[in-house]
């Protein structure tokens, strides 16, 4: 089946609907490829958004991975779903770009809770953030020498 038709942005999101649902999880790219059985370029593939020409024999493997049903990918390319089931017990869904480093977790972070979590004080705020980069490094998705940016006695915007 050849899905170079496939449009970029549609690429890109399924990546980050999988990079989301496995962050959900909990696993690094690695853990989860060993977990379902497939090779770290393969997770890398899919996540990083990059469009493919064609059908890949891992995709059933990915699918059940993500929690998906079968023939998603291909559902999902092709337009027929526009968005991942939802899997019982995974949180709600929120579309976040990739982070980059320390500086990006934390404009994640104070956008979620500017949307959600309005009456957040900014001593809340600035917990939140130094949780999330941490588990950000613990789960390699930035490294350990990125440095924040902002000075510790400058107060933040909640968007």
């Amino acid at each position: 089946m050849d899905t170079a038709t496939g449009d970029r942005d549609v690429w890109r999101e399924l990546g980050d609907i999988a990079f989301q649902r496995r962050t959900q999880m909990g696993l690094t790219q690695e853990e989860f490829a060993k977990e379902i059985k497939v090779s770290v370029p393969t997770i890398q593939r899919l996540e990083s958004g990059r469009p493919q020409v064609r059908r890949s024999p891992s995709w059933p493997q990915l699918e059940a991975g993500y929690g998906w049903g079968p023939g998603f990918i291909s559902n999902f390319i092709a337009g027929r779903v526009t968005t991942a089931p939802r899997v019982e017990g995974a949180g709600r869904f929120i579309r976040t770009p990739r982070p980059d480093g320390d500086e990006d977790i934390r404009d994640i972070v104070r956008q979620i809770l500017g949307q959600y979590a309005p009456d957040t004080t900014i001593g809340e705020v600035l917990k939140a953030e130094e949780q999330a980069v941490e588990e950000a490094r613990r789960r390699g998705l930035i490294g350990p020498d990125t440095q924040e940016k902002t000075m510790p006695n400058e107060r933040l915007p909640i968007p």
